[in-house]
């Protein structure tokens, strides 16, 4: 860490997701903007992800590296046990790597199994690390999915030690939040709410005249998503005789 002045403190930050884009969905994409964000600001980044077919091992853009290890990945879109557990032993090959950028933390995304290469190297060089939970790795997480409930099972001790030993563990929704304090009632620890942020120079209202009002969801379909909301407030907005016409595209498939 470096300090400028009173004011401006350099950091270097250690991301570790075995998705990012064009791998995965939004935690791939929130890892990428939390680390644009950050190298924007100055801090010096380096993300840990995995290498699929036809992308760079290494990017560099400024003071933001994005590293990919060669995993058994197989797909984009999705990822099995097997392959997650790849990414991590090739994490833990970059001994030396990781040394010579001597981070100042590490945030794992998913507490499986990247928080589980943060732990790694919190044990081997005493990296601190932040856990930020998505979903799938919090117990009691879509317990109607009868797979996923026994991954969360069988891996519970891990995932308590993993965010026991943690700076914090992070949600990026107030429910998630909640679902995720009832494991943490039982190792005494917080968990905390930090929502995920948005690019407001990218994301901007555009006047068009005279024009359909299109409103587009991506996403699965699926009741975490919440859709049934989505669908109320569209009736809701048909209901009211607004001046614009409008239309809901859905793009998506099952869970």
């Amino acid at each position: 860490m470096e300090i400028w002045g009173k004011e401006k403190i350099i950091m270097k930050l250690l991301l570790f997701n075995y998705e990012y884009p064009p791998l995965g969905g939004g935690a791939g994409n929130s890892t990428m903007s939390i680390a644009k964000a950050y190298s924007k600001l100055g801090h010096d980044v380096l993300v840990v992800t995995t290498w699929f077919e036809g992308l760079p091992e290494e990017d560099m853009a400024n003071n933001m590296k994005v590293l990919r290890v060669k995993s058994r990945r197989k797909r984009k879109d999705r990822s099995n046990p097997l392959e997650m557990l790849d990414y991590v032993g090739k994490t833990k090959k970059l001994k030396n790597i990781i040394k010579q950028f001597n981070p100042d933390f590490s945030i794992g995304f998913m507490a499986l199994p990247s928080g589980l290469s943060s732990y790694y190297y919190f044990k081997t060089q005493n990296i601190p690390y932040i856990i930020s939970v998505q979903g799938g790795d919090v117990p009691g997480f879509l317990p109607d999915i009868k797979s996923l409930r026994i991954f969360q099972y069988l891996s519970m001790p891990l995932t308590k030690k993993i965010w026991k030993n943690s700076i914090k563990v992070v949600a990026n929704s107030r429910g998630l939040m909640q679902l995720a304090q009832k494991t943490g009632d039982k190792i005494n620890i917080k968990t905390n709410f930090y929502p995920n942020g948005i690019d407001l120079n990218f994301f901007k209202p555009i006047d068009k005249k005279n024009e359909i009002v299109k409103i587009l969801f991506v996403g699965r379909f699926y009741s975490q998503k919440g859709l049934n909301y989505l669908l109320e407030s569209i009736n809701i907005l048909k209901e009211s005789k607004l001046s614009k016409k409008f239309c809901l595209e859905l793009v998506g498939d099952g869970p």
